[in-house]
This record gives structure tokens, C-alpha cells and sequence, in this order.
């Protein structure tokens, strides 16, 4: 499972260029040991696994990782809504943790959760799923990592 931060691409008047809108993507990921050999791998090599997100794991890459990079990339005195979808980890709007982070140093940062049949956030279109997995097979990986 993985976080990703976007934002309508727009145009940057100070820089004369249009900025994309891509804030950042964090893995929800750890390296472990090996418990068994495969025909892959030998028994103790490191590998990638997923883990269960929970409410605090969430709170704590919104604080120390999303925030804080909205805040480099963002023009600072400008609203900032922070929209997620209504998934059991996502934290409550009236987070004390979260609003903190969102109103530290004077930034003006509100957290809200995705409307009802929302462009912005519904994605969950099969088409948008099977034109990912025809860019997916064009190059073949061989470890997760790639």
C-alpha cells in the first residue's frame, strides 16, 4: 500500500513555467529477512514487504512526511484542503496531531473528506485499472523493488 499527495496542475507565474502537481508517493513498506529459500532467493536475503496501516501509522506520515513537503512545494499564505477518501485509517478531521502540523508556522491548511461521487478522488474506474496494467506489462520486472 502506498500514500500519494497530487494537486491540480497550475500555472507558477513567479517561475513562468506550470508546475504538475505531484506532491510525493510514500511506500507503506519494511525490509525483512528471508524466513525460507525459494528458487528466487536464498534463505536471509532481504525483501520488500507491505504492512497493515493503521489510524497512527497514518497520523504520522500525514505529520512527518506529507505536510511537511506540501509546505516546501506549496506558495506559503495560500488554503491549503487536504482531501482523503472515507477509508477506516484515514484520521478524523478533528485530529489534534494533524491540525497542528496544518496550522504551524501560519499556514492555513484544513482537512476534509472526499464528497460523494467526487472526480477529484474517484478513481475507481476499471478502465483507469486496465490502462495501469498495459503500461504494468510493457516492461517486465524481476524483483518488486523495480
Amino acid at each position: 500500500m502506498f500514500l500519494v499527495a497530487i494537486a491540480r496542475p497550475r500555472w507558477v507565474s513567479e517561475q513562468n513555467t506550470v508546475w504538475d502537481g505531484k506532491i510525493g508517493t510514500w511506500p507503506f513498506v519494511v525490509y525483512e529477512l528471508a524466513q525460507r529459500k525459494s528458487k528466487s532467493r536464498a534463505a536471509g536475503t532481504l525483501e520488500l514487504k507491505t504492512y497493515t496501516v493503521d489510524r497512527d501509522i497514518y497520523r504520522a506520515c500525514l505529520v512527518h512526511s506529507v505536510i511537511p513537503e506540501i509546505k516546501r512545494l506549496w506558495p506559503s499564505g495560500k488554503r491549503v484542503h487536504l482531501q482523503q477518501d472515507n477509508a477506516r485509517p484515514h484520521v478524523l478531521l478533528d485530529d489534534v496531531a494533524v491540525m497542528t502540523a496544518c496550522t504551524d508556522k501560519g499556514w492555513d491548511m484544513a482537512l476534509t473528506v472526499q464528497p460523494a461521487y467526487s472526480p477529484d478522488c474517484n478513481v475507481l474506474d476499471l478502465g483507469f485499472f486496465a490502462s495501469l496494467q498495459t503500461l504494468q506489462h510493457r516492461k517486465n520486472s524481476r524483483t518488486i523493488e523495480e
